[in-house]
Order: structure tokens, then C-alpha cells, then sequence
């Protein structure tokens, strides 16, 4: 099932929105993101450079949106062109502020780096926590047992007279 979200630029002020972002664009990436922003404004130079280090690629892709005029509907937009306002609260709606929709993506150098570090992340995970003994994997009875890992228990363990 693919999301559309939402975002304006006030949403980027906070230190932990751009890493939130990244990390929803990296592990949901059939989700749509989206930044409305003032079509007289646009982005800014401040957070189109942030967003471009950071990996997020972004595209103009359509103008002539606006708030939507039920006030249930918090950072949702319609998007009414030029004439085509036919019903009362289309003309309410697109007599308001004009926005632009930019479509977001995360780049493709910048998935490939966080695919390095998460899987990096979970083999060193894996490497250090130790090997269990008895495996739920198919054997001869159901399990089996690692006799590597069996060894290292043994040989590590403490003696009865051993204190600590």
C-alpha cells in the first residue's frame, strides 16, 4: 500500500526531521513524499541545499494546488487549475495562496550508503553475540546442535571452585 505525505518547509526546522526523513524514505520506499510550498517562494536555498547533501532529490512537479477548505484536513491540498473551479468551494478554495508540489526521492547513491551501514550494522550485530548451542533448524529430530558452539561453551565455562 503506497502513503502520500505530505510536508511543508516549517516541517524541516527541527534538528531530527531530515534523518526521520531519510529513514522513512530508505525502509518505506513505495511511499510518495511530498514538500507544498508558496509557488512565489518555493523551497528556499537553505533547505534545497540541506536536502541535497543530505540524498533527497527533489523535482518541481506541478503547480496550482491549494489548502483544502475544510479545516479536517490538515496539510492536505487540491490542486484546481486555471478555470476549472465549478463548484462554490473550488472557487473559495483557489481564491487562497497558490502552491507548488515538489516530488521528493531519496538518491540513488544515498540508499546505497545506508544499505552498506544497515547491513554492516547487522553482521557485526550478529558476530558478536554468541552462537547458540541447540538450533531450531531441520536435523535429524527436528533441531540440531552446533558442536563448534557446544566446545565453546564448554571450554568457557566456569568451574564450580571459581569465583566471580
Amino acid at each position: 500500500m503506497t502513503r502520500m505525505n505530505y510536508m511543508s518547509p516549517d516541517e524541516f526546522l527541527s534538528d531530527t526531521a531530515m534523518p526521520d526523513l531519510i529513514h522513512d524514505m530508505f525502509w518505506f520506499p513505495d511511499d510518495s513524499y511530498f514538500i507544498f510550498c508558496e509557488a512565489n517562494k518555493g523551497i528556499g536555498e537553505t533547505l534545497s541545499r540541506s536536502l541535497r547533501s543530505s540524498g533527497i532529490e527533489f523535482e518541481l512537479s506541478q503547480r496550482c494546488f491549494y489548502p483544502h477548505p475544510n479545516p479536517g484536513y490538515k496539510n492536505d491540498f487540491v490542486q484546481i487549475l486555471p478555470g476549472e473551479a465549478n463548484y462554490e468551494w473550488q472557487k473559495e478554495a483557489s481564491a487562497k495562496t497558490d502552491y507548488s508540489r515538489h516530488t521528493l526521492n531519496l538518491a540513488t547513491w544515498k540508499r546505497k550508503e545506508l544499505d552498506i551501514a544497515y547491513t554492516t550494522e547487522s553482521v557485526v550485530n550478529a558476530s558478536k553475540s554468541p552462537s547458540p548451542v541447540v538450533l531450531a533448524r531441520p536435523g535429524m529430530f527436528g533441531f540440531s546442535i552446533d558442536l563448534i558452539a557446544l566446545y565453546k561453551k564448554w571450554k568457557n565455562r566456569k568451574k564450580p571452585n571459581e569465583q566471580g
